[in-house]
C-alpha cells in the first residue's frame, strides 16, 4: 500500500481519535483517564478561544444544497478532533522524504501526492462513518 494511503486512511483515524483526548470532553481527563482540571488557566482560555472559532466558522458555513446551517456547538468534539488528528497526520505525511510520497493511481496521474492525501481521507472517513 502506498504511504500516502496508509497516512490519509487508518492514519486519520486514528489522529482523530487521539485528538479526542485533547477536545473539551478529553481535556477534562488526566492521563489516567480521571477527571481533573489540569490544564494551566492561560491554556484553556486560549483553548476556549480556538474552540470558540471552530464552532463559529462551522454555524457560519452555509452551503445551499444541504438546507440548513451547522450547528457548531453540537459537533465542536468532532469537529476539534478532525482539526487536530488532520494536522498531525499531515504534518507526519509531511516527513516523509519525497520518494516516500510518490503515488501513481491510474486515472489520476495529475494529482499530486499532497492532493491525493486529502482525497483518500475524504473517501475513508467517508466510507468509515
Amino acid at each position: 500500500m502506498p504511504k500516502v494511503a496508509g497516512f490519509a486512511g487508518i492514519g486519520s483515524i486514528i489522529g482523530h481519535e487521539i485528538g479526542h483526548g485533547f477536545d473539551r470532553g478529553g481535556a477534562r481527563h488526566n492521563s489516567d483517564g480521571n477527571i481533573q482540571n489540569w490544564w494551566h488557566p492561560k491554556d484553556r482560555k486560549e483553548f476556549s478561544r480556538r474552540e470558540k472559532c471552530v464552532i463559529d466558522q462551522y454555524e457560519n458555513y452555509d452551503d445551499p444544497s444541504f438546507g440548513k446551517n451547522l450547528n457548531g456547538t453540537t459537533t465542536a468534539a468532532e469537529n476539534v478532533a478532525d482539526l487536530l488528528g488532520t494536522t498531525a497526520i499531515w504534518n507526519a505525511y509531511n516527513d516523509l522524504n519525497a520518494e516516500e510520497k510518490e503515488i501513481y493511481i491510474v486515472g489520476l496521474e495529475d494529482y499530486s501526492s499532497d492532493k491525493l492525501f486529502f482525497h483518500i481521507r475524504a473517501a475513508v472517513i467517508t466510507c468509515i462513518f
